[in-house]
C-alpha cells in the first residue's frame, strides 16, 4: 500500500501538483527555489486517512466552504458508516503516544454527544478511544453559534493518548465495532509520537504537590489556589506528572520558572460545568518579565465564542527575558494572546482546536519570536500580529517574526497574519488547506491606532499549499492577499514563496474604499521575488495567479519570479517586472572591520551583482577588537537597519557600516583609596576628568600616567584626553592612626609590646605596624575577690599581635570571680568545697550529716549568703561569702509504759491491754518489731517522731488453767531508754468447781495467811468484809490463784486494821 507520510517536517503535498495552468506563462528566470525547509520540525508522522486502507468511503477532494472536506487536510478523509468499517496502516516508527483527528455526528439540540471508536494493533483490540462532538461544529456567520443550522463549520476535533506501544511495522486499525454508536466516524489523519519519557524535578524548584501547598492532581479536586500560591512563594515552580484541574486565572509575577514533565505528562485542565462563567476558565497571564513557561498542556473546555469575554489560555504581558516553550493547547478561545512583552520567544508550542486564534502577538509587541510552532483546527489566524490598542503599549510595536511555523486548517482566516506594526516578518512557514482565507494575510482592516505598517513587512521562504478559500466578508482569499482596507500600505516585500494548488488567487492585492483623490488605498515600496505560482484556481474559475483587483492603487515590483499568470484589473495599478542585475557595495568605515553578506563574512569592501528584488543579509559585529586597548563600536548602517537586517536589491546602492573608535582607560590605585571613573572604553578624543580618593587614614600623593593624552602629577582632579590606551595610576600614603588599648573594668593590669598598664592607654601608630597586647589571668582584687580575663574585642588570645590600619580600640574584658567559703560543724560534710565562681553564679549548697548526726541548720556570711533550714539551700554569689553547715547529734530514746497484768481470763478467750511507746529523743524512733511471750501478741513496726508516742494493742489468749507471765520487748534504733515491760495473766476453766473451805487462817505479824482446801486445775480467790452482818465483799489483790494442789496457801499482805476483817473463798 503507497502512504503518504509526512516524518519529521510537514511536507507540501503536490498530489493535485500542477494541473491548472494559464494560456500566459510570467517568466522569470534563475528561479532559486529551495523545497522542503519550511515549517515546524516537529517530533510525530502524520499518516493521512485517504492513504490508508479502507473499506468506508474516501470523501473528497473538495473546495468549497462549510464543507467536511474542505476542513480535510489534503481536501480528503474517510468515512465510517457501518459496523465492520475501518481504516488501516502500518506505523513507520516506533511511538507512544496517538492522535485521532475525527468528526462525528452533532446532536439535535448542539451541545454534542460522547462516542467510541476502538482501537486494534495487528488485528488484536487494544481499547476504545473517546470521542466527542461537544467541541466541534458551529453554524451560521460570525460569532457562529451552537444551535444546528446552516453553513456549519468545526467540523473536528481530536483525541490525544499516551502510553501505547506501537513499534515499526505495527499494523494499526480504527474500527467501527457495534459498541461504537456513532452514526459515522469521519478520519483525517493519525499522528503517531515516540514522546520522551516525563522530565524529573529539577534541582531548586518546588513542587505544587509539597506541603503547604498539596495539589491533589487527580483532575477531579480544584488545585487552582494550591497552583497560584505556589508561584506566589517561589520562584521556581515544578508541577509534576498529573492531571490538574484549574477554575480560574492563574497570575504570574516576574521572576518565575513554571516547568511540567512534558505536554504528554503535566496536564492543566479546566472544569465543563464552569466553563459558562468567563473567570473560571483555565488561564494562565504573565504579568511581569523574566518568566519561563514550558513542558505542560492546557486543555480548556470552551464550545462557543463570545469576543466580549476575556481569553482563556495563554494570556498577559512577558515584559522581558520571557520565554513560552513546549506547551499544549487546545480547546481554549485562544492558544496565547500576548501584549506588552519585549524579546519573547515562543518556541515549539502546538495550539490545537481553539476557538479563535492560535497565537496572536497584540498590544505592544516588540522584537518577539514565535519559532518551531505547529496550529492545526483554530478558529480564526494561526499565527497573527495585531499591533492593537485596547490597552496601552509598553513597548512600541514592531520587529516581530513569525518563523519555522506550521499551519493548517482552521475554520475562521488564515496561517499567518500581520495587521500592521514596523519591520515584521512570516519566513520558514508551511501554511497548508485554508478553507476560509489567505495562507498569508497583510492587512489594514483591524484598528491599530498609530501602528500602521511601516518599515518593511516581509513574508519569505514559505510554502503554500491548497490556500485562499472563501472568507463571507471578502469572497476569495488568495493564498497569499495584501489588503488595504480603507489604508495604504509602504514598504512590503514577499520572497521566495512557493504558492502551490491555490484555492483561488495565487496572489491577490485588493483595496476596498479605496480613493485615486485621496490616495487612500495606494500600495508602495512593494517588491516580490523569487516567487513560483505553477497553478491556482482549484475550487473556484475566474481567479487568476497574479491579481489586482479593480479598486487597487499603486505599483509591485516582480522579479526572478516564475507565475503562471497575472492580471492587471486596475487601470491605477502595475506589476513592473525587472530582469537587471543590481550592483551593491557594502563596507564598512573605517575600513577593515569585519562584516557578512548572506553569513559570508568579509573585512573588505565587497560589491555584488544581485538580481532586482532579491533580499539578502547584511550584518556586523560589536565591538570588533583592534590593537591592544583599541576596540571598534558600531554605530549604524548607511541605511538606517539593525546591526543585522536585510536588505532588498532595487537600486544601485552603498551599505556602509560606521564604527566609532574607542581607546581603553585603565585605572590603577595604589592602597589607601580608590579613583573614578572605573576602568573603561572611551571614544577616542573624549576628555575626561579623573579623581583620587584616599580612604581614610591614607593621603593623596599624586597621578603617574603612560599613553596619549595620560596625565602625570599633583592635580586631583585631572584631566585626560582619549587619543590612545591610557593608563593612570593614583598615588596614597597612609596616616598615623590612633590607637587606644583599655582594660574592662578598669584597674585590670595589660601590656602593649611588654611595657605595663593598669589605665587607659593612647598610641600613635604607623598603619599596619606590627604590636603585641596580652594581660595575665587571673588577677587579685581583695581578700575573696580576682578578675579572670575573658576577651580582647579583637577576638583574640590573651597575647596576641595586633596590626590596624585605621583608628582602633582593643579592650581586654575581665569577668570577676568571688571566693566561696563552705565549712562544715562538727558531724558532717558539705558540698561544694571551697572555691572561686563567676559574679552572681547561683549555687547549690548542701549538708551531709555523719552517722549518728542531723543537720541542724546554716549560717552565711557575705553578699548573696544564706542563712536557715533549707537543704540544699541557693547561694547567689555577688561578693565573697561564707556558709557553714551546723549539726546536732541524733538522740532515740525510748520509754514504755503500762500495766499488762491482764488477771484471770478464760481459757479459749481473749483480753486486750494497751501499753504506749514513746520518744523522748531529738530524732526519729524506728521499731523494727515487738517480741512477747507465749499466749501474748502485739507486734507494731514503724517510726515514732522526737517527742511523740504511739500506742499498741497486746492481747492475752490462755491456752490453759495455769499462770502466765513474761517480757514484752520493742527491737528498735533507740539509743536510750528501756525496752521491756513485764505482762502477766491467768488462764482458768470456766465451770464450777466444788465447794472448798477455808482450813486455817494465822496470823504473822502484820500478816494474815490463809490456807484452803481447792480442786486443781480451778481459779479460786479471797474475799474480804469487815462486817458479816452486812458485808461488803471485796477481793483480795493478788490474790487469784490457779490451783495445782488440793491446799492453796495465800498470804494477804495489806496493812491490818483495826476492824476483824473476814475471808471467803471464790471461784472464780
Amino acid at each position: 500500500m503507497n502512504y503518504m507520510v509526512f516524518p519529521g517536517r510537514f511536507w507540501p503535498s503536490f498530489r493535485a501538483c500542477i494541473s491548472q495552468f494559464a494560456s500566459v506563462l510570467i517568466f522569470i528566470c534563475f528561479c532559486q527555489r529551495a523545497f522542503g525547509i519550511s515549517g515546524a520540525v516537529v517530533p510525530w508522522t502524520t499518516y493521512e486517512a485517504e492513504s490508508m486502507t479502507v473499506n468506508g468511503a474516501i470523501l473528497g477532494p473538495a473546495y468549497t466552504p462549510n464543507v467536511v472536506t474542505s476542513e480535510s487536510t489534503g481536501r480528503r478523509c474517510a468515512q465510517l458508516s457501518s459496523t465492520g468499517h475501518y481504516i488501516q496502516f502500518t506505523a513507520q516508527a516506533t511511538a507512544n503516544s496517538l492522535v485521532v483527528r475525527y468528526s462525528v455526528q452533532d446532536s439535535a439540540d448542539g451541545v454534542g454527544t460522547d462516542y467510541t471508536i476502538s482501537l486494534y494493533k495487528n488485528g488484536t483490540f487494544i481499547g476504545k478511544l473517546p470521542v466527542t462532538s461537544r467541541y466541534s461544529w458551529l453554524y451560521g456567520s460570525y460569532p457562529f453559534v451552537n444551535t444546528p443550522g446552516s453553513s456549519p463549520r468545526n467540523f473536528f476535533d481530536e483525541a490525544r493518548t499516551n502510553g501505547v506501544s506501537i513499534s515499526a511495522g505495527d499494523v494499526i486499525r480504527l474500527q467501527k465495532d457495534a459498541t461504537d454508536t456513532a452514526p459515522y466516524y469521519i478520519i483525517d489523519l493519525v499522528d503517531l509520537e515516540d514522546a520522551t519519557p516525563a522530565l524529573s524535578q529539577p534541582g531548586g524548584s518546588v513542587s505544587i504537590k509539597s506541603a503547604p501547598y498539596n495539589a491533589v492532581g487527580d483532575g477531579v479536586a480544584d488545585d487552582t489556589a494550591a497552583l497560584q500560591n505556589c508561584i506566589n512563594g517561589n520562584n521556581n515552580v515544578w508541577i509534576p506528572p498529573s492531571t490538574y484541574k484549574i477554575t480560574g486565572s492563574i497570575s504570574i509575577p516576574s521572576n518565575r520558572t513554571i516547568r511540567g514533565a512534558g505536554m504528554w505528562y503535566t496536564t492543566l485542565v479546566g472544569e465543563p460545568s464552569l466553563y459558562g462563567s468567563s473567570n473560571r476558565r483555565v488561564t494562565l497571564n504573565g504579568s511581569g518579565s523574566n518568566i519561563q513557561l514550558s513542558d505542560f498542556a492546557i486543555i480548556g473546555k470552551l464550545n462557543y465564542r463570545n469576543d466580549s469575554e476575556p481569553n482563556d489560555g495563554l494570556g498577559g504581558s512577558y515584559g522581558t527575558g520571557s520565554t513560552i516553550s513546549r506547551l499544549w493547547v487546545e480547546h481554549t478561545k485562544v492558544g496565547g494572546w500576548i501584549i506588552n512583552s519585549l524579546g519573547l520567544v515562543v518556541d515549539s508550542c502546538r495550539f490545537r482546536n481553539t476557538i479563535a486564534d492560535g497565537i496572536n502577538f497584540s498590544v505592544g509587541m516588540r522584537s518577539c519570536t514565535v519559532t518551531n510552532c505547529a496550529a492545526r483546527g483554530t478558529g480564526d489566524d494561526c499565527f497573527a500580529i495585531w499591533p492593537a490598542t485596547y490597552t496601552s503599549q509598553t513597548y512600541t510595536p514592531g520587529l516581530n517574526v513569525i518563523t519555522h511555523c506550521t499551519a493548517q486548517t482552521p475554520f475562521l482566516a488564515n496561517g499567518g497574519a500581520i495587521y500592521g506594526g514596523d519591520s515584521n516578518r512570516i519566513e520558514d512557514c508551511l501554511v497548508q488547506d485554508m478553507p476560509y482565507g489567505s495562507g498569508i494575510l497583510f492587512s489594514t482592516t483591524f484598528a491599530v491606532g498609530a501602528n500602521n505598517f511601516s518599515g518593511t513587512t516581509i513574508a519569505q521562504r514559505c510554502d503554500l499549499n491548497r490556500c485562499g478559500g472563501y472568507d463571507p466578508g471578502f469572497t476569495w482569499r488568495g493564498a497569499v492577499q495584501l489588503c488595504l482596507d480603507h489604508k495604504s500600505m509602504s514598504g512590503v516585500n514577499l520572497n521566495n514563496l512557493m504558492i502551490t494548488n491555490s484555492i483561488s488567487d495565487g496572489v491577490s492585492i485588493i483595496a476596498p474604499g479605496s480613493s485615486t483623490g485621496t490616495g487612500v488605498g495606494t500600495l508602495a515600496n512593494a517588491i516580490m521575488s523569487n516567487v513560483v505560482i505553477p497553478n491556482y484556481g482549484l475550487g473556484t474559475s475566474g481567479r487568476h495567479g497574479l491579481w489586482a483587483r479593480s479598486d487597487t492603487i499603486g505599483s509591485m515590483t516582480v522579479s526572478n519570479s516564475s507565475i503562471v499568470e497575472y492580471q492587471e484589473a486596475s487601470a491605477n495599478f502595475s506589476f513592473n517586472f525587472a530582469t537587471s542585475n543590481v550592483p551593491v557595495v557594502v563596507q564598512t568605515a573605517p575600513s577593515g572591520r569585519s562584516f557578512s553578506v548572506d553569513s559570508t563574512n568579509y573585512s573588505t569592501a565587497q560589491t555584488f551583482n544581485w538580481l532586482y528584488g532579491s533580499s539578502h543579509t547584511i550584518s556586523t559585529t560589536s565591538p570588533q577588537a583592534g590593537g591592544t586597548g583599541t576596540q571598534y563600536v558600531w554605530s549604524d548602517w548607511s541605511d538606517g537597519g539593525a546591526l543585522s537586517h536585510s536588505i532588498t536589491a532595487t537600486s544601485p546602492a552603498t551599505n556602509t557600516a560606521s564604527f566609532r573608535t574607542q581607546y581603553f582607560l585603565t585605572m590603577n590605585v595604589d592602597a589607601g583609596g580608590s579613583v573614578t571613573p572605573a576602568n573603561r572604553w572611551t571614544n577616542s578624543g573624549a576628555i575626561l576628568s579623573i579623581s583620587a580618593n584616599a580612604s581614610n587614614g591614607y593621603s593623596f600623593t599624586g597621578w603617574t600616567g603612560n599613553g596619549n593624552g595620560s596625565y602625570s602629577g599633583m592635580d586631583n582632579p585631572a584631566i585626560i584626553a582619549m587619543n590612545g590606551p591610557i593608563t593612570q595610576t593614583a598615588h596614597f600614603a597612609p596616616n598615623n592612626i590612633s590607637v587606644t588599648v583599655q582594660p574592662n573594668p578598669s584597674g585590670r593590669s595589660f601590656t602593649v609590646d611588654g611595657t605595663d598598664y593598669t589605665n587607659a592607654q593612647d598610641f600613635s601608630w604607623m598603619p599596619g605596624s606590627v604590636h603585641t597586647i596580652a594581660t595575665s589571668s587571673p588577677q587579685s582584687s581583695g581578700a575573696g575577690t580576682r578578675f579572670v580575663w575573658s576577651s580582647w574585642s579583637n577576638g583574640g588570645a590573651i597575647s596576641n599581635i595586633v596590626a590596624p590600619a585605621t583608628n582602633t580600640v582593643y579592650t581586654v574584658n575581665f569577668s570577676p570571680e568571688y571566693y566561696l567559703t563552705t565549712v562544715a560543724g562538727f558531724g558532717g560534710s558539705v558540698s561544694p568545697a571551697s572555691g572561686w565562681y563567676s559574679n552572681s553564679a547561683v549555687l547549690n549548697v548542701s549538708a551531709t550529716a555523719s552517722n549518728g548526726y542531723g543537720f541542724d541548720s546554716w549560717s552565711g556570711s557575705g553578699v548573696g549568703s544564706y542563712s536557715g533550714n533549707n537543704n540544699p539551700a541557693v547561694v547567689t554569689l555577688n561578693g565573697p561569702a561564707t556558709q557553714s553547715a551546723n549539726f546536732i547529734g541524733m538522740m532515740k530514746t525510748l520509754n514504755l509504759t503500762a500495766d499488762l497484768s491482764f488477771g484471770p481470763v478464760p481459757i479459749g478467750s481473749s483480753s486486750n491491754r494497751v501499753f504506749t511507746i514513746s520518744n523522748s529523743g531529738n530524732a526519729v524512733l524506728t521499731v523494727s518489731s515487738i517480741t512477747c511471750p507465749t499466749v501474748f501478741n502485739g507486734d507494731w513496726a514503724g517510726s515514732i517522731p522526737p517527742a511523740s508516742s504511739t500506742n499498741v494493742v497486746l492481747t492475752f489468749s490462755p491456752l490453759a488453767a495455769t499462770n502466765y507471765s513474761g517480757y514484752v520487748t520493742v527491737i528498735s534504733d533507740a539509743t536510750s531508754g528501756s525496752n521491756a515491760l513485764f505482762a502477766s495473766g491467768i488462764g482458768f476453766i470456766t465451770n464450777t468447781p466444788p465447794a472448798q473451805s477455808i482450813l486455817e487462817i494465822s496470823l504473822i505479824g502484820d500478816l494474815v495467811k490463809i490456807t484452803y482446801a481447792a480442786t486443781p486445775g480451778f481459779l479460786y480467790h479471797l474475799e474480804t468484809t469487815t462486817t458479816i452482818s452486812a458485808p461488803e465483799w471485796s477481793a483480795v489483790a493478788d490474790s487469784w490463784t490457779n490451783a495445782t494442789a488440793n491446799m492453796v496457801t495465800f498470804t494477804d499482805t495489806n496493812s491490818p486494821t483495826l476492824a476483824p476483817r473476814f475471808y471467803r473463798i471464790i471461784s472464780p
